[in-house]
């Protein structure tokens, strides 16, 4: 019996949902566009190996059986496929958006229709983001969340806020950006950090594969999907040459730009002219 199963032995003694807010299965976009949602996510699980093979090894086994896993984080395809993993290894799942901007409808819709309670749309107000946070804090039995894997601080300052009385009840967290970990780092210096923390942010695949190598490629996308504009010749000013402004700057250059680097840490900064940056 792992600690997730025998919690489930004293639910009795966790607060249940008081009923203060409407609680809904999900809420997202257009259901109707699941099918092209479940495209997207078999193309991610093809580029996800290693989140495949886990699920393919662990889902006999459910090792995540008892954990309530309430998330917010981009809400993407590759987002979805983990979402379906937790949910084969055993878990119970519930999840918002900590970007509206990043949110995939079609995604959504897809994960709904698998069964999965999604509180998500493209475009959400500020006011309609917290609603959807609030919606993932209790289960459809009544009992609230376990576990929190969280983006830039977005579920965790509800929960210390909003919710610090279910903080005794909560196994940990997972922050994956650095925004969120300097805002947890500072709870903890105050004391006043309720639930323990893993920080996925400074891990070694996080800063040098999805800081250098992901945002490398995302930024330029993002960029050129806004802006419809030729980079080749363009003169790029990038303000810091750590693992995410190595990578920008790497994918910048290969579309033709001039790179031109500000930095205030000198081993950075001579990393920059070494690599040709001005």
């Amino acid at each position: 019996m792992n600690c997730f199963e025998d919690e489930q032995s004293q639910q009795q003694k966790s607060p249940l949902y008081d009923g203060g807010i409407e609680k809904l299965p999900y809420r997202i976009a257009d259901i109707s566009l699941a099918d092209l949602g479940q495209k997207a996510l078999s193309m991610a699980e093809a580029e996800m190996p290693g989140v495949m093979k886990l699920r393919k090894m662990y889902s006999s086994k459910k090792p995540l059986k008892g954990v309530r896993l309430a998330g917010c984080l981009h809400l993407t395809a590759q987002t979805g496929v983990m979402i379906e993993t937790f949910r084969e290894l055993g878990a119970q799942v519930q999840w918002s958006s900590s970007n509206p901007l990043s949110t995939q409808d079609h995604v959504a819709a897809a994960l709904v229709k698998a069964g999965i309670s999604i509180y998500a749309w493209k475009d959400e107000t500020e006011e309609e983001k917290l609603w959807c946070i609030d919606q993932t804090i209790y289960f459809p039995d009544g009992q609230p969340l376990n576990a929190i894997l969280d983006d830039c601080y977005c579920l965790a300052r509800i929960i210390h806020g909003k919710y610090s009385h279910l903080t005794t009840y909560i196994h940990g967290i997972s922050e994956e950006t650095t925004a969120g970990i300097t805002k947890l780092r500072k709870l903890f210096n105050d004391n006043k950090l309720k639930i323990p923390v893993i920080n996925v942010n400074d891990s070694v695949t996080k800063s040098k594969f999805d800081n250098n190598y992901g945002c490398g490629e995302s930024v330029i996308d993002g960029i050129k999907q806004v802006t419809d504009i030729m980079i080749g010749g363009k003169v790029a000013v990038m303000v810091g040459y750590g693992n995410v402004g190595k990578g920008c700057a790497k994918t910048l250059s290969s579309f033709g730009a001039r790179i031109i680097v500000t930095e205030i840490d000198p081993i950075c900064a001579l990393q920059a002219v070494m690599d040709g940056k001005l």
